[in-house]
This record gives C-alpha cells, sequence and structure tokens, in this order.
C-alpha cells in the first residue's frame, strides 16, 4: 500500500473495520450484554482524520465513534471519561452513549482485537499474535476491572456533574474480533465458544512455510495500521524469496507478522506466521 495517498488508506482501514464482526452474539463468555448497531454505514468517502502514528486500538476506536455518529438513533454523550484517585488512575469509561430510540443511557466498552487460537485440540485458548495477551484475559478484566469501574465513587461523582446517574446506565459490551486458526483447521467446523464468522484466516510455523506449496504465490507483509484492510487493495507484492527475508527479520526481535498472500487467480487470504 506504499503507493496510496493517506486519505485513501483510512478510508480503507475504516471499511475493513466495519465488516469486523462481533465476537458474541447475544452475551459474552461471562454474560456481559452484547452492543450491536443496527445498521452499517459504508462510504466511498470518510470526513475522518487519523494521525500517521495512531495505533491499531486507537484508530479501531476513532472508526467506531465516526460509525456511530452516522447512525440518528445514537449520540454520543461523553467518551475516555478517565477516573481518578488523587493522582492514580482507577480506569476508563470508554463510551456514554444515549440510544434516543428506546431513551436509554449506556456505557459501552469498546474491544476490537485479534487473536491466535492455540495449537492444542483439547483446549480452546486465544492468543495475541505474540502471545502477549489472551482472550481470557481480556474478557476477566472487563468483567472484574472496566464494568465495576461505573459503580465506583469517584466514577458517579463525575457523572453527576454532568447530569448523568450512573445507577440508570446499561453496560453493554462491543467486541469486535479477527480470528486465526492454524491451516490445518481453517474451513473446518469445531463448535467454538465464539462467533465463527470471527475466523478470517490462518496461521502456521515457519518451517511450515518452507512446503513448496508457498513459492507460487505473491505476497505483502502490512503495517499494523493497515490490519483491517482488504488485501485487495494492496497494489504492492512480492515474491516468496522477498517475504521470507522479511519474516526473518521479523522472528529475529519475537514478531509475528501478518501476511497478505495473492494468488495469479487474484484470490487473497490473511494469515500469520509465527516466531513462537
Amino acid at each position: 500500500m506504499k503507493n496510496q495517498n493517506k486519505s485513501l488508506q483510512i478510508l480503507h482501514q475504516y471499511l475493513g473495520f466495519l465488516q469486523i464482526p462481533s465476537l458474541w452474539i447475544n452475551e459474552s463468555s461471562n454474560g456481559d450484554s452484547i452492543f450491536h448497531l443496527s445498521k452499517i454505514y459504508s462510504e466511498k468517502e470518510i470526513d475522518l482524520s487519523v494521525r500517521e502514528n495512531t495505533l491499531l486500538g486507537k484508530r479501531a476506536e476513532l472508526f467506531w465513534s465516526y460509525q456511530i455518529m452516522q447512525n440518528p438513533r445514537y449520540k454520543i454523550l461523553h467518551q475516555n471519561i478517565q477516573v481518578h484517585d488523587n493522582k492514580i488512575t482507577l480506569g476508563e469509561l470508554d463510551f456514554i452513549v444515549h440510544d434516543i430510540e428506546n431513551d436509554l443511557i449506556i456505557h459501552i466498552e469498546l474491544v476490537c482485537k485479534i487473536y491466535l487460537l492455540e495449537d492444542n485440540p483439547k483446549e480452546e485458548i486465544w492468543v495475541g499474535p505474540n502471545r502477549k495477551d489472551g482472550l481470557k484475559q481480556k474478557s476477566d478484566k472487563l468483567t472484574t476491572k472496566q464494568f465495576p469501574l461505573l459503580h465506583h465513587d469517584l466514577t458517579q461523582d463525575l457523572l453527576s456533574k454532568n447530569n448523568i446517574n450512573s445507577k440508570e446506565i446499561e453496560q453493554q459490551l462491543c467486541f469486535k474480533a479477527l480470528l486465526f486458526v492454524h491451516k490445518k483447521l481453517y474451513h473446518t467446523s469445531n463448535n467454538y465458544q465464539i462467533n465463527e464468522n470471527c475466523i478470517i484466516g490462518w496461521w502456521i510455523y515457519f518451517q511450515e512455510f518452507n512446503a513448496k506449496e508457498y513459492r507460487k504465490y505473491r505476497y505483502y507483509i502490512p503495517q499494523k495500521q493497515n490490519w483491517f484492510v482488504d488485501p485487495k487493495n494492496n497494489d504492492t507484492w512480492q515474491s516468496y524469496q522477498e517475504i521470507v527475508k522479511e519474516i526473518k527479520v521479523n522472528h529475529e526481535t519475537k514478531n509475528s507478522p501478518l501476511c497478505w498472500l495473492k494468488s495469479d487467480q487474484n484470490e487473497y487470504q490473511k494469515f500469520f506466521i509465527v516466531w513462537w
């Protein structure tokens, strides 16, 4: 995507974000209520500015905020409300939203994650590409820290100054996820405890990438800010030999790169080659 201007890249990032499914349909594994936007608004142009160094998680927040503002049913009252106890930050409330149609105030925690299924058939363990975080840890943190924060005395005082009664707020979770399973499990149904529509790619070990079948394709390693983007929008591709060199550089720093694959028939796939 090196040859694309910044506004076009942001548009592709935004449209890719819109397509990310919810990890759960009705409620989370810990019983949290799930927030769904009633409609998805996609546009040929968007009026959204994003700084070059904005991290992927923050981009997701900006994209979601922009999306919900296009929906007349909702109005964002507050976002990124930080709760402090003197100089100690207790936590942050992502969004306080007014559901105008139902006259309901909702505290919405937004999560957008990328997880890989551990190569262990006995357990369903989802971890980050570099195994520094995981779904269980994030879910437990939401349940034990982020949602209870609304009921903290300091949070109630903070909201009351804005004429909001925290006791009348409903709490919901918007958890979007892109999931990857090992290549051998891709396109198979395993009754996962999540929305299987989130499984959009696969992962392999570096030694598996030596197989002859991979040498006939073209590849690209996108910057993390472009991980939401549909590979068909990419305009720069490399040979197998070229991409192997980049993968080795990533693995030297214990980084599992996301790769895009393009076939001669213009078919595209997303996959990770893990360092672990």
